[in-house]
């Protein structure tokens, strides 16, 4: 037990004063001389004996009265876990949640200020003995600095909303390193649906944890979560398919909402959506890709209660053809070079395996290998991450001999291997209409199509991740894709030999490499996401000693980081860019060399909030307290936990019961 007053335990010397008046009296008495007092002798000792007896009682109950009242008064109070209220090392460690859902309205107005509030009124009301800390989503913060009291007001003040969010697990890492034994730790927030999931299970907690939550009212919201092509193939002129999915985070479907896609300020298509309460739902927007070129666009939905959301900016390019390489040890294939030669926008080299400069390999878009006799480790290593840094690598078996050298590749890009030749007349399938690589080669499709036949094929034996979107009548592939790092392998199933097969004579042959050969993973850099660090390709650029990078729009300009590795140009963003919209990468002020688009996290769209009971369980296996109330009340709960259990109240009962105990035994105990 302490005291917040022990100064007032001197007046425990008054304890002394019915002892005094027990021990000294005041009276004198004289003595009267009797002739025959026998039998008054014996009453008066029995009478005394009860006599004494009773006035050590009253005085023992006056004594432990005073007593009583002077610890009431010294406000005495058994010390919490923590013992902050007394302890110098004492200290308030705050979570101010800053992220964009906190711009929503509660029942106290703005939630970011009424959790500003909640933060002021606790700091307001500790000593200035206390050391404070100030956590927030806010990026390059030393939340490790300890600050005084009118410091730690001040940076609440200055705290503002953030596009970026660290993941809770970040936050309780953070708050962690922070809290002692002698700690109060403050989680202020409005506590989003998803928060508990995102929870570890058994976390270490020090001091005092308390979740102050801000109550949310409850809105509707409609938000763009993600777009992507359909197809790969971004050729000018073509019909383009761009899918949307929209995302309903409120309690009511949402019917007939206009989605817009709006491509260099001009409106390239308007759809409508129905999505239900609490689902998702998925829009295609059809539109012609027009010229070649980079294009800007913004996805856009009409404005509801939360707006960050309501746009969703892409950046793509318009190219036609690509460049490419054709890798073998027989000369190049006669179908091949007559396709290439014949068909604008590619440029393709034809060269033997010796001929390779490996540091030119980041220069194409594509890599045809096909009659390879000689393929050395060093040259699968090279080919492996042309594929995993985004290039599209095209496999042919090999004419009249084994697969052993053309396997030696596969295995490296860990990806199908060809299996022994099969010699049977056997008739292809139409591809997989549906398939986004080739989807939109027919318009209509005849009745009566005439297909390749195969005369002699090798299996491609199965694995993890392909897609045989080509097969044979019997089921066996013909053509098959498997995605690698951020690039593909596509492995066909005959050689670029007319003898085994007419397919290279078919004229299907010509769209069918023309889509394989320009593919690109569009999906993979169509949009990205601010505050992430994201590593991003930059295929074709070379760095050179004297070029000055910048990443710019309309507002900021940036000096990014651009390395090289494995014989590739990365862009390396560091989680620096915050700000969402289109941004342009350009070398030595004025040259454009790619876009970039960025959106705000979804993460934050949410309007749905945990429910009372879902918070009050996992806080309770946490053994943190949570508190729905207003800041003063909050306030002043945390401030008195921290001070300790308060026993004055019980010493006013102790002294009223002595009270009444005396005033109880003056009136049945006579003597």
């Amino acid at each position: 037990m302490k005291f917040h007053a022990p100064y007032l335990l001197w007046f425990l010397l008054l304890g002394l004063i019915p002892i005094i008046i027990h021990l000294f009296r005041f009276r004198r008495y004289r003595k009267v001389m009797f002739t025959r007092v026998d039998l008054l002798k014996q009453i008066t000792i029995k009478s005394g004996l009860g006599n004494r007896l009773r006035k050590i009682v009253l005085m023992t109950l006056r004594v432990l009265g005073i007593l009583s009242l002077v610890f009431a008064f010294a406000l005495p109070f058994v010390p919490s876990r923590t013992a902050v209220a007394n302890n110098p090392k004492n200290k308030l460690i705050v979570f101010l949640d800053n992220s964009l859902s906190m711009g929503g309205e509660g029942a106290e107005g703005v939630l970011f200020e009424a959790a500003k509030n909640r933060a002021r009124m606790l700091v307001n009301d500790l000593s200035n003995e206390f050391s404070f800390f100030l956590v927030s989503h806010a990026q390059n913060q030393d939340f490790s600095k300890a600050l005084d009291k009118d410091e730690m007001l001040q940076a609440i003040d200055k705290l503002s909303l953030t596009n970026s969010t660290l993941p809770e697990k970040d936050v309780l890492s953070i708050l962690q390193s922070l809290t002692d034994n002698h700690s109060i730790c403050a989680y202020i927030s409005d506590f989003r649906k998803g928060f508990v999931k995102q929870l570890p299970e058994n976390p270490e907690l020090k001091g005092l944890f308390y979740w102050l939550n801000v109550p949310a009212n409850q809105v509707e919201n409609l938000a763009i979560d993600s777009a992507w092509f359909f197809s790969p193939q971004l050729q000018p002129e073509q019909m383009l398919k761009l899918m949307v999915k929209v995302t309903n985070y409120g309690k009511d479907n949402a019917k007939d909402v206009s989605l817009r896609l709006v491509e260099n300020n001009a409106v390239k298509g308007v759809v409508n959506v129905n999505v239900e309460a609490g689902r998702s739902a998925i829009a295609e927007i059809p539109f012609n890709a027009g010229a070649e070129g980079w294009k800007n666009a913004t996805l856009g939905l009409p404005g509801n209660d939360i707006h960050y959301d309501d746009q969703y900016f892409l950046s793509y390019l318009i190219q036609k053809g690509a460049n490419g390489l054709i890798i073998s040890d027989n000369g190049p294939s006669q179908y091949l070079k007559a396709l290439f030669t014949e068909e604008a926008g590619f440029h393709v080299n034809f060269i033997t395996p010796f001929q390779i400069v490996f540091d030119k390999l980041k220069e194409v878009d594509f890599i045809i290998c096909h009659d390879l006799v000689n393929v050395s480790s060093g040259l699968a290593d090279e080919l492996n991450k042309f594929v995993n840094a985004g290039g599209a690598l095209i496999v042919f078996p090999n004419a009249g001999v084994t697969q052993t050298t053309i396997n030696q590749i596969l295995e490296r890009c860990q990806t199908n291997v060809y299996a022994n030749p099969v010699k049977q007349a056997i008739s292809a399938e139409l591809w997989n209409m549906n398939d986004p690589l080739l989807h939109g080669v027919f318009q209509n499709v005849p009745k009566n199509i005439d297909l390749p036949v195969i005369y002699e094929y090798n299996p491609i034996l199965s694995n993890a991740g392909q897609l045989a979107f080509w097969k044979l009548k019997n089921g066996s592939p013909l053509a098959v894709r498997t995605k690698r790092g951020s690039g593909m392998v596509f492995s066909i199933a005959v050689p670029l030999d007319k003898a085994y097969s007419n397919l290279v004579t078919h004229p299907l042959f010509v769209p069918f490499m023309l889509r394989i050969a320009s593919f690109k993973e569009t999906d993979a850099n169509i949009a990205y996401e601010t505050g992430k660090d994201e590593m991003l390709a930059l295929k074709g650029l070379q760095l050179t000693k004297d070029a000055i990078w910048k990443l710019k729009n309309n507002k900021i300009e940036l000096v990014p980081e651009i390395v090289m590795r494995d014989n590739h140009t990365y862009l390396l963003t560091h989680g620096i860019i915050q700000e969402p919209g289109i941004y342009s990468l350009t070398v030595n002020q004025n040259k454009e060399q790619y876009r970039f688009a960025f959106n705000l996290p979804r993460s934050e769209s949410v309007s749905a909030v945990e429910d009372k009971e879902t918070l009050k369980k996992k806080a309770d296996e946490w053994g943190v307290k949570l508190l729905y109330e207003p800041a003063a009340y909050i306030a002043n709960e945390i401030k008195k936990e921290g001070e300790g259990t308060p026993l004055w109240r019980y010493f006013i009962v102790f002294a009223l019961l002595f009270l009444i105990s005396e005033m109880i035994l003056l009136r049945i105990w006579k003597v």
